[in-house]
């Protein structure tokens, strides 16, 4: 089972390496594809720089494998990981982990959520995950109840 991880929070983001550890760890076969940098309140935007999709390999702190930033929005990074830029499609695309909840209005809004709705939109499962900001963020946490999210949405 193949799941492109993403955020809206950059490809060097804490969360996502907390997220692509822990889908590994639920024995996915996982790619990680974010933007080059900080993308919230992207929602789902197919946006690029100069309409043109680039990207490169790049080596992120905490994952053994390359990873790929993207220039552009998360939406476009599961778009172009739909259409099997990075490989074979993904089966389900995992965004996050977002620090700060992505409740209410900020749903809209939300380049996590925005990636999650993107890929349900171009006929793959789509799960997003953001924590809140009070006190220490608890990565583990988020983290844990993703993976069973994840399980649950590709047995059902």
């Amino acid at each position: 089972m193949r799941v492109l991880v993403t955020n809206d929070d950059g490809v060097h983001a804490p969360g996502i390496v907390a997220l692509a550890l822990a889908m590994r760890e639920s024995m996915f076969d996982v790619v990680m594809v974010a933007p080059h940098g900080e993308m919230s309140g992207s929602s789902s935007s197919m946006a690029a720089p100069n309409d043109e999709v680039r990207y490169e390999r790049v080596r992120v702190d905490g994952w053994p494998d390359d990873a790929f930033a993207l220039a552009g929005a998360p939406a476009l990074c599961v778009i172009a990981g739909v259409l099997g830029a990075f490989g074979a499609p993904p089966d389900l695309v995992v965004s996050g982990v977002n620090p700060g909840l992505n409740t209410g209005r900020s749903t809209l809004h939300s380049g996590t959520v925005g990636a999650a709705l993107t890929a349900v939109a171009w006929g793959c499962s789509g799960l997003a995950v953001s924590i809140d900001l009070g006190g220490p963020i608890r990565w583990a946490t988020a983290t844990g109840l993703a993976r069973r999210a994840a399980r649950w949405l590709v047995t059902a």
